[in-house]
């Protein structure tokens, strides 16, 4: 057995295949060769491909900076797009003035999304959910939707039901 992965070798690797897009390729003895050549990391491309698919691929939701997109990505091996985001409108007087609600609204959503995202799948109970919207999370590994109710304080769940 080499030495160990570093932290910033582990990033890089999942790096590669996020710029390059190459989750198709997960599998291929080329894609592996290619980034240990580019990468210059003083291993064999044997081992990067080991290392990410006995390691890393069960673990990335440790990357904090992959996006739920490009995780279903390396899981679905393929590129999936980012969903589109709202182009926001221009702020009216009476929007600005109702900023600080809107901030409490989008702060209130995203603990709702963090509590899906702890959730655990109703079917393989293994993987946590994905949220989608903040009532709404998929599995990734079964693509099943949950639909999640929320206590009067928003902030524990009621009820789960898969729909």
């Amino acid at each position: 057995m080499g030495r160990p992965f570093t932290t910033r070798e582990r990033e890089l690797i999942i790096k590669y295949i996020v710029r390059h897009r190459e989750y198709q390729r997960l599998t291929s003895a080329n894609l592996w060769k290619e980034m240990n050549i580019q990468l210059n990391l003083n291993r064999t491309w044997e081992s990067l491909r080991g290392h990410y698919k006995h390691v890393l691929a069960h673990n990335l939701e440790a990357f904090e900076f992959l996006t739920p997109e490009q995780i279903q990505s390396f899981k679905y091996k393929r590129y999936i797009a980012p969903t589109p985001r709202a182009v926001p409108k221009p702020l009216s007087s009476t929007a600005v003035s109702s900023s600080r609600t809107s901030d409490e609204r989008i702060k209130q959503i995203q603990q709702k999304r963090e509590v899906i995202e702890a959730t655990v799948c109703l079917r393989c109970k293994q993987n946590k959910l994905v949220a989608i919207n903040e009532n709404e999370g998929n599995c990734i590994k079964c693509n099943l939707k949950h639909e999640i109710t929320f206590e009067a304080n928003e902030k524990e769940i009621k009820e789960i039901q898969i729909k």
